[in-house]
């Protein structure tokens, strides 16, 4: 089950932190995806604390769905619980925990686990985490679908083994921009699907990208290389020893 865990600490004080996650109300507001709330009932308890039983509805474009929660509001103990009861969850566990660090600041815990019904549900979380994979996903709509459908493994095995078939490509950087791009946004894409769906871990989404690039500068190279000796650039034969001894120095900003 897909879970993410973390702490920070903020130039507010915790019961500030608390008020601000505890009005659901405004989640629309500031929330991202969240197109409305609604409060079915709110229950105060003897003990200070307050249930709140809410509707939520997430919206991407032509994806929309609601689900119910029941939160529980924690403010003896600087605690907030969201517990799920009904929706496209299979499951979902979510609580936040707010720790004074002085008047005016604390330390924001938060902790979330879930996993879908449906691999719908899975593309619209997916959407919302990053500009460039939503991007990615529209323009290549059968690449997306193919990391759901196929897998991870077997596309990036697909993009290995277009890489290799690349070994007798011949023209400039633009030919070489335009034969290596579809194949590094198929496997850019079914990587991310696998990380923030929870098919792979972090470290084995960083696994594959690294060897992804790897195999990328590889196939470039060997594609330059080759483009500058049919030039007669490089004063050696054109054979499988050729690119033997090269290397590339890269960086950036």
């Amino acid at each position: 089950m897909p879970q993410f865990a973390s702490k920070r600490r903020v130039g507010h004080s915790a019961d500030e932190m608390f008020d601000l996650v505890a009005d659901v109300e405004r989640y629309p507001e500031f929330v991202p995806l969240c197109t409305a709330l609604k409060v079915r009932q709110r229950i105060p308890k003897d003990d200070g604390t307050e249930v709140i039983v809410a509707d939520m509805t997430v919206s991407f474009k032509l994806i929309r769905e609601s689900f119910t929660s029941k939160v529980t509001l924690d403010r003896p103990n600087l605690r907030i619980l969201v517990e799920y009861l009904q929706g496209p969850f299979s499951r979902l566990q979510n609580r936040w925990t707010f720790q004074p660090r002085g008047e005016t600041s604390c330390d924001v815990g938060f902790f979330i686990a879930y996993e879908f019904k449906s691999r719908m549900l899975a593309m619209l979380k997916i959407f919302g985490s990053t500009r460039r994979l939503a991007d990615l996903c529209l323009r290549y709509p059968v690449f997306a679908g193919q990391a759901f459908l196929e897998g991870p493994s077997q596309v990036l095995a697909e993009a290995a083994r277009d890489l290799t078939a690349l070994t007798g490509g011949v023209g400039g950087p633009d030919a070489l921009y335009n034969a290596l791009s579809p194949i590094k946004n198929r496997a850019d894409i079914a990587i991310a699907v696998a990380e923030i769906s929870g098919q792979w871990t972090t470290a084995e989404a960083t696994a594959a990208r690294t060897d992804l690039a790897e195999r990328i500068v590889d196939t470039a190279l060997a594609w330059l290389i080759r483009v500058s000796i049919s030039r007669g650039e490089l004063p050696i034969t054109l054979d499988d020893a050729c690119a033997k001894g090269v290397f590339a120095l890269a960086g950036g900003d």
